[in-house]
């Protein structure tokens, strides 16, 4: 069936141009979609996906102001200076997008979130980060620094940190003196680095995959984590998180095992006052001992239905 594009124009023109969608995330992933946003009424989050040009980005996004902006699976892409045009963004990821080179652009920008996925960008391209003195959150694939961190940021409050499995070293983490969550997306290179997690004042918040604990069972205690993140790939947490984390107060425990059973969770039944919520993926995931949290247990999930 033939589709019929002029619905498509005559829906935006007549419907959607009356709307605001400020509070909406607008996704635009066909060349038609371009050609009809200059149609649409205020947006405060716009999403691009596909191989569009920097210069088709900057007249999609002319006259529009935004907040946010996400571009992802972009082969085309090699630079940003279509952004210069847009000093009021705040919050830009950019995924996937393997040309990109020049990040300075950025400069122009008072961003306080920026992600980068899955970017080949060289490690003079993130010098850029140094420039970006309002940032705050920063979410990372250290894969083309070979796992490594950049070059400090005081500022930032937030980082979160992947290398597509091949390990990440926090040797210079100490140096992240504003950091209060940090969240390690992948296995450990290297252990030594942290006993400087001790040394952050303001670390309360640590986010990190269950397996990786097995790799810190002689690692001194970190007393000043309060909330932990712990995303699942096996049914059950084998350390007693209670040496590692003394102060805990609250854990998130993502399920991403795809199975079936319950999962073992009684490492921590030890910790008589914390806070437990265990996040499944289209079915509310089963706790062996559900009872033994009693009403400090909450369980949800997400329907992807």
């Amino acid at each position: 069936m033939r589709h019929d594009q002029s619905a498509d124009r005559r829906f935006a023109e007549e419907v959607l141009a009356s709307m605001r969608l400020d509070d909406a995330e607008v996704w635009l992933s066909r060349p038609e979609h371009l050609r009809h946003l200059p149609d649409l009424g205020p947006i405060a989050s716009l999403q691009f996906s596909g191989d569009y040009s920097g210069e088709e980005l900057g007249a999609a996004l002319d006259k529009r102001v935004l907040r946010e902006l996400l571009v992802a699976a972009n082969s085309r892409l090699t630079d940003v200076e279509f952004l210069r045009d847009h000093p009021e963004i705040d919050s830009l990821t950019l995924s996937v997008c393997h040309s990109l080179r020049d990040m300075s652009a950025l400069s122009a920008l008072p961003l306080t979130a920026l992600n980068l996925y899955a970017h080949e960008l060289p490690r003079e391209a993130l010098g850029i980060l140094t420039g970006l003195p309002r940032l705050s959150t920063l979410s990372l694939d250290l894969t083309p620094l070979d796992g490594r961190l950049p070059e400090p940021l005081g500022h930032v409050t937030e980082l979160n940190l992947s290398s597509r499995g091949r390990g990440i070293h926090l040797q210079g983490i100490g140096s992240w003196t504003s950091l209060h969550r940090l969240f390690v997306q992948d296995s450990w290179a290297d252990l030594a680095p942290l006993g400087q997690l001790r040394s952050l004042p303001h670390l309360t918040d640590l986010g990190l995959w269950e397996n990786t604990l097995d790799d810190l069972v002689d690692v001194p205690p970190l007393p000043s984590i309060r909330t932990a993140t712990l995303i699942l790939n096996r049914p059950i947490i084998k350390l007693p998180v209670e040496r590692l984390f003394p102060g805990l107060r609250e854990v998130f425990v993502w399920d991403q095992t795809f199975r079936a059973g319950a999962l073992d969770l009684r490492a921590l039944h030890s910790l008589p006052d914390l806070q437990v919520t265990v996040h499944g993926i289209a079915t509310p995931p089963r706790v062996m001992d559900a009872d033994r949290f009693g009403d400090r247990l909450i369980v949800r999930f997400t329907n992807l239905a």
